[in-house]
Order: structure tokens, then sequence, then C-alpha cells
């Protein structure tokens, strides 16, 4: 290089306590350079050979790195100035920060690459700068505010402490864990386990590689998640508070995706109008793969937007299963409405809310099975398909202002679950609409727990099973069209 002093590094060659400025080492292949305690200013190291640094140095005012040269830190490293690694495309710098060792990055230093320069950490990373080339961590550890601008930013087993941790295209996190305030990830994939504490996440074009499992353990995170793709699974382990912007599509699902709650989670939703805001979850799944979400035992999943919906773009393969308790917290004329199936094993439930009016509710598109309860306290519920016997649809009353409570069967003929509390608690605004040409209604059979309500089609029959006591004769099923609305009257 024009304006340096070149010396040639043949052997094994040792510089302490230097003040080196301006000079060109040139590294042959059998040379090795050893640095400690030394200040480089302006300086370049040069062809085939390797530097290394055996206690502390400085890099003052720029050092350059070209051809197929390697640096390797085992000791303390000021970055003060950038750090250039590779003056063309057919240069293949290294740079290697070795466990033990620690690279500090000071007044916004920046390490830029080119060809296929590479920056390879496996001890810690400190300081405020960015790593503009190829990186590579190996089970080190970030604690500065470090930008990573490479093609290639891949972190393997490590631990992660920024103020905020931005990924981009070309990332991976791969068994890692990270904590900071604010994340920004867009187009990373995650593979292995890797876990997240942050206290703000935003996520989007994520792809999880089969077997990864995305955990998020902050006891109140902020997670905005947008599109989510491949054959992984995503935990949320703390009290958090997830973003569903409906303007970029919702949450999609995509592929084989697992999503998890197992904690008291609130989904808001993002904007659709001026005036209204909606939760959205899509899910395409690929041929041969199951997409599943579930809200796990001792979980809440707290829907709260004006609606919230569960699509499944294919059609198939796409199930949310309920354990824990499942709260409809929408508002105004909002619903929650599964165009998937849905297996229920524990509580299903409107929220109390002064805003909530007689068309809020749940509607399932598709089979609603398992062992639990759909509490119609303070909603309305549609079925149009399968309800399995094991479901309980529990007619109770609010404290005060109860709404019309309205159970709608459109598959009269698939509905084997239990109806409990039917105008049971004194007012007598309970409604059973049943949509069908087919099946009539025909009278009400009691039983020693409540009876059936019975219907026929010709010579067959379908009977919707009430407990309660009822007085046979209560009950009127008023027709209009194929709509048959059932009351009763005790």
């Amino acid at each position: 290089m024009t304006g340096r002093t070149s010396i040639n590094i043949t052997s094994r060659t040792v510089y302490t306590n230097e003040d080196l400025s301006d000079d060109q080492f040139n590294i042959f292949a059998d040379g090795f350079l050893v640095l400690g305690n030394d200040l480089l200013t302006d300086d370049a190291i040069t062809m085939t050979g390797q530097a290394r640094i055996r206690a502390p140095v400085t890099i003052d005012d720029g050092l350059t790195l070209e051809n197929t040269v390697t640096l390797v830190n085992a000791s303390v490293l000021t970055q003060n100035g950038d750090l250039v690694l590779g003056q063309s495309s057919t240069d293949a710098v290294t740079v290697r920060n070795i466990t033990g060792a620690t690279w500090d990055f000071a007044n916004s230093a920046t390490i830029a690459g080119a060809g296929s320069a590479q920056f390879i950490n496996l001890g810690l990373l400190t300081g405020s700068g960015t790593i503009d080339t190829d990186f590579y961590d190996r089970g080190g550890t970030i604690e500065g505010d470090i930008a990573f601008g490479g093609a290639i930013a891949r972190f393997v087993d490590d631990t992660i402490a920024m103020p905020d941790f931005g990924l981009s295209a070309g990332a991976v996190l791969d068994g890692s864990t990270v904590s900071s305030s604010d994340d920004y990830w867009s187009a990373a994939r995650i593979v292995g386990d890797v876990t997240v504490s942050s206290n703000k996440v935003t996520a989007s074009n994520l792809s999880l590689a089969a077997g990864a499992v995305l955990s998020f353990t902050n006891s109140a995170a902020s997670l905005t998640l947008v599109d989510i793709s491949g054959l992984g699974e995503i935990d949320i382990r703390g009290d958090d508070s997830v973003n569903t912007p409906f303007e970029s599509g919702g949450i999609q699902l995509i592929g084989g995706v697992t999503f998890d709650n197992f904690g008291d989670t609130t989904f808001h939703g993002g904007q659709v109008s001026l005036a209204t805001f909606a939760t959205l979850f899509e899910t395409t799944a690929w041929a041969g793969d199951q997409i599943t979400i579930e809200n796990h035992a001792g979980a809440t999943w707290n829907a709260e937007s004006d609606f919230a919906f569960f699509g499944n773009s294919s059609g198939t393969n796409a199930t949310f299963y309920n354990d824990g308790i499942f709260l409809d917290s929408t508002i105004v004329a909002g619903e929650v409405d599964f165009a998937m199936d849905v297996v229920n094993d524990d509580l299903m439930e409107g929220a109390t809310s002064s805003g909530r009016v007689d068309s809020a509710g749940f509607t399932f598109e598709d089979s609603l099975t398992g062992t639990g309860t759909i509490d119609m306290g303070h909603d309305q519920v549609t079925a149009d398909g399968l309800v399995g016997s094991g479901q309980t649809l529990e007619f109770t009353s609010p404290a005060s202002s109860p709404p019309t409570h309205t159970l709608t069967l459109n598959d009269v003929q698939e509905f084997s679950g239990l109806i409990t509390g039917f105008d049971q608690s004194g007012v007598t605004n309970d409604q059973l609409i049943v949509n069908t040409a087919t099946w009539h209604y025909q009278d009400f059979v009691a039983n020693s727990g409540g009876g059936s309500l019975m219907f026929t089609n010709g010579s067959a029959e379908t009977a919707v099973n009430l407990t309660g006591s009822y007085d046979p004769t209560g009950f009127v099923g008023v027709v209009s069209g194929n709509q048959t609305t059932i009351t009763y009257s005790g």
C-alpha cells in the first residue's frame, strides 16, 4: 500500500509495546506475527499468514487486512478505528475472537468486509459498533450495542445481552439465548432451542427449522409477530401482550408450525378500518403437515379486539386446542370466528364488558370436539358443523343486564353436545335456532336428567340434549323460512 512501510514476516516475529503507525506487515505462508501491548494506527496486514494478539492491543486509527491473512485475538482488543477485511472480491480474510478473549468496540467503530471475509466470535463482544461482514458466533457472548449488516449472521449456542438486537435476511439463531430491550427480526431463521427474554420483540418472516423451539420467557413482553413458516414451534411463556397486525395479514402460520400459549396472554388486533381492530391468525399447512395452535392447561388466551378470526387457507390440517381458559374479550359487535377444527378440553367464555352486545360471541365453522365447556353467559354461539358429545354448551346469565343468549345450529344432525342452563336462571330469554329445511322440530321428551328436543326428517330422528328441570309443554318452536327458533317459558 502506498505510503506505508513494508515489513516482511517470514517466520515467528514478536512485536510488543510498540506504537505502530503506517506499517504494512506482509506475512508469508510460514510467517507468524505476535502482537501485544501495541497501538495500531493506519496499519495493514497482508498475504497468507497469521497475526495473533497475545496481550492487549488497540486499533487506534484503522487497520486493513488483505488477501487471505488471518487475525486471531486471544487477549483484549480495543477497536477505536475502523477495521477493513479485504480490498477486493478475491480476498478471503478471517478474524477470530477466541474463547476467553474480548473484542471491545469504541467510538462506534465499524468492521467492513470484501470478498469472502468473515468474523468468527467465540469470546466476548462488547462496546458499540457495526460488523458489516459475514459473522459467525459459536458459543460466544455479545453484550454491546452492536449492529450486524453482513450477508450472513449466524449465532450458535451463544448469549446475547444487548440493548437492541436486530436480525435481517441471512441471519440464523441456533440454540442461543437473547435478552435485550428491543428486538427487531426480519427474515431470520430459527434452529434448535432459542430462548428470548427481551422486553419487546418485532418479528416478521421467521423460518423455523424442524425441531426448533423459539421460547419467549419475559414475564410481561410485548410481541409483534407476522409470517412464521417451517416445521418448528413458538412458545409464549410469560404473561405477554401479543400484537397480531391485521393490516399485515395478522400472524400467518405456514407449513407445520406449532404455536403454544403457556401464559396469561392478551392478543391485540391490528387496524382494519378507522374504528375497527381485529385479531387474525391465518394458517396454511403444507401437504402432509399439521399446524397446531394450543392454549395449554393453566394458561389464559384473551382475545381482545373488535373481533378475532382464526382462518385456514389450506382447508385442512389446522387445529386449535384449548386446554386452558379462552376468553372472548371482543367488544361492540365483535366475535371470535374459528374457520378451523377446535378441540376444547377446558373453558371458552365471553368476558364481562359494558361494550358487549347480543351479536358478540363464538362461531365454529368446522368441528368442535373435546370434553370442555362453552360458557354462553356473555356470548352468542354458532356451530356450523360437528359438535362432539364431550362439549357442554352452558347458558348462564351475567350479574346484570343479560343479553338474549342464542345458540345457532346450522347442522342439527351433527350436534351431539349437551346444553345446560337453558332458561334455568329465571329469565326466559334464551334461544336455540336451528337452520334447516329438512329437520323439523317435534317436541321435548323429558328424562330424569333433563330431556331431548326432538327433530325429524321423514323417518329419521335426531336429538338435542338438555339438562335441567323442564315442563315439556313450555317449549315453543317458531318456524320462519328454513329457521326454527325454540324458546322455553316454564
